[in-house]
């Protein structure tokens, strides 16, 4: 709400986000000058990823909850449209990589599709001043278990590091090296760092550090709006608990300003990719409705639609990852292309 009680325009909020207006323009059909070019085949809508030059489908599939026994799921989202699917070596201990590898191969797809995953389970501090040798041991153990898991010869973005908590972690040398000669091997194709913990240094740092492919944080109206960010900080009920949902009694993780972030990643030409979106770390279901009210008045989407299409109506960003571990969220996501908060 306004100071005057009233809501918001979507414009005021873009604004306030430091985003400018242009952002309301990237869901329409003619792509904006110096935005992402979109276009749009059966409904789905496709987006270059930075500079990997690959045109992903905006709404991606997050196989965090996905495994051989839920993946139906994953086939029936390939098969309306979805092209980048997103996992880790540590999701489900490998199992989502196996269900993925297996349901791609029975489609016949790999060349159609781009699969992410993440080096789960590599622990970059003890390897930061290490020797070369010792840091590709560890990577590469990581990289063929995945490449077997997903029966896979290649993958096309590899996240290393996952997870990042350290500026440190990003872009140091001996993993450099490392993913140099397994590019040149033909492994990988490009590279990326995810982070959700301290992510506004780290994604600055990754941007700035000019080798990778790809960025992965979190990106939501929380993190872009700073009304909307206050909203969510007073919405638990312990501010001094925000630094780790691992803490006993802690109901979420910090939320931190992701504007300056946006406006160097368009800049640099990185990819891209939102997470966390609507998770209910960054914004609890408590003010759900609240948030859904300040972005979209008068609309039928649910909050998690209202969320998606806040983030890609910024022509900053490539894609939204969206965990889908049933139809129904399979069903209210592969809706959001076709909808708008205006």
């Amino acid at each position: 709400m306004g100071k005057d009680g009233r809501n918001i325009s979507r414009r005021e909020f873009m604004r306030q986000a430091g985003i400018g207006a242009a952002a309301l323009a990237v869901a329409s059909s003619t792509p904006l000058k110096g935005a992402l070019a979109s276009t749009v085949k059966k409904g789905m809508a496709y987006r270059r990823l930075g500079r990997t030059g690959l045109e992903i489908s905006e709404i991606t599939i997050g196989c965090g909850g996905i495994n051989p026994s839920k993946a139906n799921i994953l086939r029936a989202a390939l098969a309306q449209g979805i092209n980048y699917i997103d996992t880790s070596s540590g999701y489900g201990k490998g199992q989502s990589e196996v269900a993925i590898g297996e349901a791609v191969k029975a489609m016949g797809i790999r060349d159609k599709v781009f699969i992410a995953t993440k080096a789960t389970g590599v622990r970059h501090g003890p390897l930061i001043n290490a020797p070369a040798s010792v840091v590709e041991k560890a990577v590469r153990e990581n990289l063929e278990g995945s490449l077997k898991r997903l029966q896979s010869d290649y993958i096309d973005v590899y996240f290393v590091p996952h997870g990042a908590v350290n500026v440190s972690e990003v872009g140091y040398p001996g993993l450099k090296e490392c993913l140099e000669k397994l590019k040149k091997e033909g492994k990988i194709r490009f590279t990326g760092v995810s982070t959700h913990t301290n992510y506004v240094d780290i994604s600055m740092a990754t941007i700035k550090d000019g080798y990778y492919d790809v960025l992965m944080s979190v990106i939501s109206s929380s993190t872009l709006v700073p009304k909307i960010g206050e909203i969510v900080k007073n919405s638990y009920f312990d501010r001094t608990q925000l630094r780790s949902r691992g803490k006993k009694g802690s109901k979420g993780r910090s939320v931190l300003d992701m504007r300056d972030v946006l406006k160097e990643a368009k800049a640099s030409g990185i990819g891209l990719v939102a997470m966390k979106a609507a998770n209910k770390a960054y914004t609890p279901e408590n003010v759900h409705e609240i948030v859904k009210g300040e972005l979209a008045k008068d609309t039928n989407m649910s909050f998690h639609q209202v969320a998606y299409r806040f983030v890609l109506d910024l022509p900053q960003l490539s894609a939204v990852t969206v965990g889908m571990s049933s139809m129904t969220h399979v069903d209210e996501a592969l809706a959001v292309p076709q909808q708008s908060l205006s």
